[in-house]
């Protein structure tokens, strides 16, 4: 199901007891409109009836169907901003990068889920836009070019670069790469596959920030080496922003793969975070999931994304636009 590199996580809890749960509260959210109303009136009836643990067993799963229903239709459709910082203490030309990841479009989220991000990425006015794999819920059959065409619509003059994701690879479902690297080049994306690109805005002064994007690490191809050799040689003291898809690729990474900043996608932060069990079902071996890290090697932060997997339910996590500012 998740491939045969090293790097894939145990089948037990990802590809058994994660989708179970979360196929489970895709039924309890569909059936809310109408188990909701009939467990409300089944606990008043038994409290009228003077049934009190019935009672209380009515009005616990009539909670536990509004939670679940709030999960489907709110807590997934949030999409807030977060904001980071790269202090060059001048160095570099100044220039603001919005990354987003994990779309999973096709199942739960289409094109106008797609539009909605887009439109948040350019209110934020970003210099260059970077996409951090997953495009899609890969179970075909899928109109690629129907779900992706709002990513025509992103403005950004520097561009927007790509990597792709387990999803986009065949990790688990279809192999979408030749697909994607003939499509998205057409809607202005340019996938990236361990290179290393310079940015700076016209008229300012200053180092260019350098992006590296980097290949899959289920596919054993994340070439840390390679990324960092050609910084080192074509580099001009500028920023490096190394954009990758799974932050279990941290714990691969030699003394001397260093960066400014590292960016991550792939475990939505948990989608469904439990405070009594937050890593539950994370596509991931290591135990950095969500949020900012510190590592020998650098700064790095894991991403939210604005899409889900198996289920369409989120829970403690927000879909978010990440905004970096160099400076």
């Amino acid at each position: 199901m998740h491939g045969h590199s090293s790097h894939t996580p145990p089948r037990l809890i990802v590809g058994v007891l994660h989708p179970i749960a979360e196929r489970a509260l895709n039924w309890s959210a569909a059936l809310a409109p109408v188990a909701l109303p009939a467990l409300l009136l089944g606990g008043f009836y038994f409290v009228v009836q003077g049934q009190g643990v019935c009672a209380v067993v009515a009005l616990l799963l009539a909670a536990g169907v509004a939670l679940s229903a709030w999960m489907h239709h709110v807590g997934a459709r949030r999409l807030t901003t977060r904001r980071l910082a790269i202090d060059t203490g001048g160095r570099a030309a100044a220039l603001r990068l919005a990354f987003v990841s994990d779309f999973h479009l096709g199942r739960y989220k289409d094109a106008r889920w797609l539009a909605r991000v887009v439109a948040a990425v350019n209110a934020e006015q970003p210099d260059v836009v970077l996409l951090g794999g997953d495009f899609f819920f890969n179970r075909p059959p899928i109109e690629a070019p129907r779900l992706l065409a709002p990513l025509s619509d992103l403005r950004a003059p520097l561009g927007v670069l790509a990597v792709y994701g387990n999803h986009d690879l065949g990790l688990p479902g279809r192999n979408r790469r030749a697909e994607l690297d003939a499509l998205l080049p057409t809607l202005g994306v340019r996938p990236l596959r361990n290179q290393v690109v310079g940015l700076r805005a016209a008229k300012r002064t200053g180092a260019q920030t350098w992006v590296a994007g980097m290949g899959e690490l289920w596919e054993e191809d994340f070439d840390m080496p390679t990324v960092r050799d050609a910084y080192t040689r074509d580099g001009d003291d500028g920023p490096l922003i190394v954009l990758g898809h799974n932050p279990d690729a941290l714990d691969t990474l030699r003394d001397g793969d260093t960066a400014d900043l590292f960016l991550f996608g792939h475990t939505h932060a948990g989608q469904i975070y439990l405070p009594f069990w937050p890593g539950f079902g994370i596509p991931i071996r290591g135990k950095r999931y969500r949020g900012e890290h510190r590592v020998a090697q650098g700064r790095a932060y894991i991403t939210s994304g604005v899409g889900e997997t198996s289920s369409s339910a989120r829970l403690g996590t927000t879909c978010e636009v990440v905004v970096i500012e160099v400076s």
